[in-house]
């Protein structure tokens, strides 16, 4: 339950106890000591301890000493595994202190700020489905094993959990309310997407510091062209920029972060590019078996479990990434095989994997598998809709329009377009005028957005192709590096045609049938389609005559253009803050979140503080619009709601029929006449509290608070009165 109620505190002011924080700086520093790659170690080690702890709780009973065990036991299996430094490198790695320095401040540095950000409006309101995942986070508290449905009482939750079930593991840890971990999560996600972001650059792409901060801070903080021309018109509608696409959402993560949910797409942000700089890492020195099955063992095995425990909708976007790079690795391993014929590579392979076998490397999979397998075990409670089904684009379903696709992707979508052409071209010239010939074809005859995405496809396959031929020794990649750097075009690129193919048909209907395969594809994409755009881009540079480059950075100093480009990609950000910000706490503390509810319904912020102290409570609500202030009172309390959103629960359950029924027993209690028969009909659902508020009296008139003679009063405050059988 919520406990640990403190003294209001001025807005913007760090609370005394930020867990995350706290645990952030442990484990950096004992990366640091101990000499291990700081980034991955501490996210590796944060991540995966709920995981164990599920393990162990189901085991042994969630307690908070289990919670201290799977902490440490999953902190020494991760130590163990990873290389350590020799003397100031790493022996297998090639870090240098200065580089674990700088990402370990990229991190500290991002997560304070976000979470400094995210305070300025800690309040619960009617937004988006904040109210949501606050009661999902809160249900993980009451249960993180097999958390119930917190809008049906008596059913299980169908929903992805894992990162709820991360945030009450750090709240277990330190006994942090629900409200605290909250904001600390949000700022979390945010800040690791953007410290993996900067690790990929600086580390593994090479690029130097400045252009590490500047790529990381545009892919995190950055927005869209809608936004950005948001931010120079300065448009008062914040959300216009996630729905350019005609009856879908193209959030990216700044307008998440602003909107303020904890949806498992937001929370889910940096595990591809997490795991994939660790898999960088593996393969960062070269070839060897013990480095291989590393690789594997992490991104074929861990990253599918994870993204089926978190969102298994990034799952076809993880393996579009996997089969790109897959064959890029295989034509580079082949390539670097021992001359001779097919016979001698394939025993020269067969012999390079059986070196690699050891008592670590099988600690090692075991391992792995282990958490895969508890990984799935927690998704248990996950449940496929009834009409979970495949369909194809076709009519009368209309494809994304040119114009919609280029105010959402227009500006990696061109500069990655342009840095292939000229890519191509520097290998091959008449190569590349027909590359430039098939987009400009593309873009002028294509009636939507699919013809110039196959084109762009086609561009992208010769990129691949044209990339892997050549060596790169002056960044001197390691292959991994290398096939990643190929991959990304051809990744991103699939992964924003594929909505314009084929669309996962979930119940939505009419003419946003399409909306969720948009939203999770391009939330999941993202991060691609930048890195690939500065990848792409940077090689692109590389390969102008001198003179042009010379030219170039004399017109446009490097200080110059990175001050442009943040000034430009994060208007929209800093343009937006000030219209979502809290304008006025009234309530403490205010991280809680109450101020604004209280304001519009007083009364509600006490009741729900007393609500809070209840065990095990099933609070009876008016129903109301979803989006709206439906339920808020059982929500902030931590409790279960006899009914929530009846729309949402449908969708998750399938219970359409139980929804309606509860729907029906909300206005035939709040209408009835008889007190007898509304204390039977409490008992009879076994509702403990009853709410009668402004919601109530406004829907249901005088008839909600009369004849309550034969009731118990629990609270009574302002407007609000709740009452028990």
């Amino acid at each position: 339950m919520q406990t640990g109620f403190t003294a209001p505190r001025a807005p913007g002011t760090l609370p005394r106890n930020m867990t995350i924080f706290l645990l952030l700086l442990v484990l950096l520093a004992a990366c640091l000591r101990l000499k291990r790659p700081c980034i991955e170690v501490t996210l590796g080690v944060l991540f995966a301890s709920p995981v164990v702890f599920f393990g162990l709780g189901s085991l042994l009973g969630a307690s908070t000493v289990a919670s201290y065990i799977a902490l440490a036991s999953v902190a020494v299996l991760i130590f163990k595994c990873s290389t350590p430094y020799d003397g100031s490198k790493v022996a297998s790695f090639n870090i240098s202190r200065r580089e674990e320095w700088l990402s370990s401040i990229a991190l500290v540095a991002a997560y304070i700020f976000l979470y400094r950000v995210a305070l300025l409006w800690p309040d619960f309101i009617s937004i988006g489905e904040r109210l949501r995942d606050y009661a999902i986070l809160a249900a993980t508290y009451r249960d993180p094993l097999a958390p119930p449905e917190p809008w049906m009482s008596g059913t299980v939750l169908n929903y992805y959990v894992y990162w709820y079930r991360f945030g009450q593991f750090i709240g277990s840890l330190f006994g942090e309310p629900v409200w605290a971990i909250y904001h600390q999560m949000a700022a979390l996600s945010l800040a690791a997407y953007f410290a993996c972001c900067f690790r990929i650059l600086l580390l593994h792409f090479k690029f130097s510091a400045l252009a590490s901060v500047t790529g990381a801070l545009v892919i995190a903080l950055g927005s869209n062209w809608s936004g950005i021309t948001h931010a120079l018109t300065r448009d008062g509608n914040w959300w216009g920029p996630s729905r350019v696409i005609n009856g879908a959402i193209n959030e990216f993560p700044a307008w998440s972060f602003l909107l303020g949910d904890l949806h498992p797409h937001y929370l889910n942000l940096c595990a591809l590019p997490l795991l994939a700089s660790i898999v960088l890492l593996s393969l960062r020195s070269g070839w060897t078996g013990w480095r291989a099955l590393n690789a594997i063992s992490v991104w074929a095995i861990l990253a599918p479990c994870w993204l089926y425990a978190a969102n298994a909708w990034e799952l076809p976007v993880w393996a579009l990434l996997t089969f790109w790079g897959a064959v890029a690795l295989a034509l580079m391993a082949w390539k670097e095989m021992p001359a001779g014929s097919q016979e001698t590579k394939v025993s020269a392979l067969r012999e390079h994997f059986a070196s690699a076998l050891s008592p670590r490397t099988v600690a090692l999979g075991v391992s792995a598998i282990a958490l895969a397998g508890v990984l799935i075990w927690s998704t248990l409670h996950l449940r496929s809709p009834d009409n979970f089904e495949l369909e194809f684009v076709q009519k009368p379903l209309l494809r994304t329009p040119v114009a919609s696709m280029f105010q959402h992707w227009g500006i990696p979508l061109v500069f990655i377009a342009l840095g292939l052409v000229v890519r191509i071209m520097s290998n091959d010239f008449i190569l590349g005028i027909v590359g430039a010939a098939i987009l400009v074809l593309g873009a002028f005859f294509g009636e939507d957005a699919l013809l110039p995405l196959v084109f762009l496809l086609l561009v992208a396959l010769i990129y691949f192709v044209v990339f892997l031929r050549q060596e790169n020794p002056e960044r001197t990649w390691s292959p991994g590096t290398k096939a990643l750097a190929a991959a990304l075009p051809l990744a991103f690129v699939s992964a924003i045609l594929f909505p314009e193919i084929a669309f996962v048909n979930d119940a939505y209907g009419d003419d946003i049938e399409r909306m969720n395969t948009i939203f999770k594809f391009y939330s999941a994409a993202w991060w691609f389609g930048w890195m690939a755009m500065f990848v792409v881009g940077r090689e692109a540079f590389a390969h102008v005559p001198a003179r042009f480059r010379k030219g170039a950075s004399q017109l446009m100093p490097a200080p110059l253009v990175v001050t442009c480009v943040l000034v430009l990609m994060l208007g929209f950000f800093y343009r937006t803050i000030p219209m979502r910000k809290t304008e006025r706490f009234s309530v403490g503390p205010f991280t809680q979140g109450l101020s604004t509810v209280d304001q519009r319904f007083p009364g509600a912020a006490d009741t729900i503080k007393k609500l809070s102290t209840q065990e095990g409570a099933v609070i009876l609500e008016a129903q109301g619009n979803a989006y709206d202030y439906t339920t808020f009172v059982a929500t902030l309390s931590g409790q279960q709601s006899f009914l929530g959103w009846g729309n949402h629960v449908g969708l998750l359950t399938n219970k359409y029929d139980e929804v309606r029924r509860r729907e029906e027993f909300t206005n035939s209690w709040y209408r009835e006449e008889d007190c007898g028969k509304r204390k039977t009909m409490l008992l009879t659902e076994n509702i403990s509290h009853v709410v009668i508020g402004s919601l109530e009296k406004q829907k249901f008139g005088e008839s909600a608070s009369n004849n309550l003679n034969c009731l118990t009063e629990f609270a009574r405050s302002a407007e609000y009165l709740v009452i028990t059988p």
